[in-house]
């Protein structure tokens, strides 16, 4: 996905026949956790994914005593042990930016 999409609202996420976001809405300002749980959604049982996304997908909102959304859906697919590996890539790696990038790999079924 394109990093930090703002272009889903609230409504997409609410007006969701196919159940994809059982972990939360992310905020307007950011859907990256919204496609993840797009993609997560669309695996197999025992099915595996990786994304490309930037370095504030892995850490926006921690260290914030308040809610946040994103943190929170993170924190669901940490506690139900969803999450196989967390690669940081160097910067100027991507096309477009010289921002650094991780590869998030999610597994439903970890052996």
């Amino acid at each position: 996905p394109m990093w930090n999409q703002d272009t889903f609202t609230q409504a997409t996420y609410e007006n969701d026949t196919y159940n994809r976001f059982v972990y939360g809405y992310p905020s307007n300002s950011s859907a990256d956790w919204g496609w993840i749980q797009h993609m997560f959604k669309s695996l197999k049982k025992d099915g595996r994914m990786a994304v490309v996304l930037d370095t504030g997908a892995v850490s926006r909102g921690s260290g914030n005593k308040g809610s946040n959304k994103e943190r929170d859906i993170r924190k669901q697919f940490v506690e139900d042990d969803l999450i196989e590996t967390v690669l940081l890539m160097p910067e100027n790696l991507f096309y477009n930016t010289t921002s650094a990038g991780i590869i998030l790999v999610i597994n439903r079924e970890k052996k």
